[in-house]
């Protein structure tokens, strides 16, 4: 644990210099602006991420023809469709 002769210490060296003092407190708020921006971004860009990829879908799970991957056409359509969404439910 630090002593309070420690303390005493600490405080006067750092009036004993003072534009270290002030350098160093400078870079440490510079540094801590420069995470919190950083932070900032990276978070804003997961969320654009995640929803660039899901926004444009109906939701987030697909059901489709089994021939559709391989064809893409329009005609391939599910046929029973309330039986199959029962099942895909349950």
């Amino acid at each position: 644990m630090i002593s309070l002769t420690t303390v005493r210490i600490a405080w006067r060296n750092l009036g004993r210099n003072r534009r270290r003092a002030a350098f160093a407190i400078i870079a440490i708020a510079v540094g801590q602006l420069a995470y919190l921006a950083t932070a900032g971004l990276m978070h804003g860009f997961g969320e654009q991420f995640f929803d660039s990829l899901t926004g444009p879908l109906v939701g987030h799970v697909q059901i489709h023809h089994p021939e559709y991957r391989e064809e893409r056409s329009i005609d391939l359509t599910l046929d029973d469709l309330g039986a199959k969404l029962s099942t895909v439910r349950a």
